[in-house]
């Protein structure tokens, strides 16, 4: 099943955040990482947790399942 992180990205626009927010605090994600996120890639737990914790989310509002 293809992970989309259309959740994520709308949450982001909710709050005013670009993508580049996410490589500064509270977030610190590599480059390369939010490169994954904007092409749907996966991502390790620990960077979905990062995130969990610095929106105060479950990870089911950040990420989504496509059939």
């Amino acid at each position: 099943m293809p992970i989309t992180y259309k959740p994520l990205l709308d949450l982001m626009n909710q709050r005013n955040i670009k993508r580049t927010d996410l490589r500064d605090k509270p977030f610190n994600l590599a480059p390369s990482t939010v490169a994954k996120i904007a092409k749907n890639q996966s991502v390790s737990f620990n960077t979905l947790e990062r995130l969990c914790e610095a929106f105060k989310v479950g990870v089911g509002d950040i990420i989504e399942f496509e059939k």
